[in-house]
Formats: C-alpha cells, sequence, structure tokens
C-alpha cells in the first residue's frame, strides 16, 4: 500500500540531497574565493557567521510545530513542482 506522504519523503530526500551537496560544496569555494578575490578566511567566515544569525533567531523565534508545519507545506510544493517536470 503507497504512502499518502509518499510524494513528500521524496521531495524531502530530495532536499537531504540537495542540503549535503551544498554543506560540502561551499567549503571547497572558500578556496576559490581566497585566490579569486583575496578574501581572508577570517573574512569568509565572518560573512557566513551573519548569514547564520537569522536562521538561528528564525529557530528561535518560531514554535517547532509551526516550523514542521513550513516545512512540510514547501516539501509538498517541491514535490508538486518535480512531478508537474516530470510529467
Amino acid at each position: 500500500m503507497r504512502s499518502p506522504y509518499q510524494k513528500t519523503m521524496y521531495a524531502c530526500f530530495i532536499g537531504y540531497i540537495v542540503q549535503a551537496v551544498v554543506n560540502n560544496f561551499v567549503p571547497l569555494l572558500f578556496v576559490t574565493f581566497q585566490k579569486t578575490y583575496q578574501i581572508s578566511l577570517s573574512k569568509i567566515t565572518f560573512l557566513i557567521t551573519i548569514k547564520a544569525i537569522p536562521h538561528k533567531l528564525y529557530s528561535v523565534a518560531i514554535p517547532h510545530k509551526e516550523r514542521l508545519a513550513t516545512l512540510h507545506a514547501i516539501c509538498v510544493q517541491i514535490s508538486r513542482h518535480i512531478s508537474q517536470k516530470c510529467s
């Protein structure tokens, strides 16, 4: 029997894969940024820290259930988009 959340699970799995690629690819860009733009690692780290602050504030400000509901809605939208493109 097929789960009613099968498409949601597929969308979330794709999200996990994309997240893994992004998380492993960005550190490789540090070297490129250093060489191409002569940006020091401390400045790159500072930029990443500044980027992470709004995410942490969001995590603290929004209750866990609301974040899960939002994540589910996003996964459903991604799943719909993918299924439209594949059909």
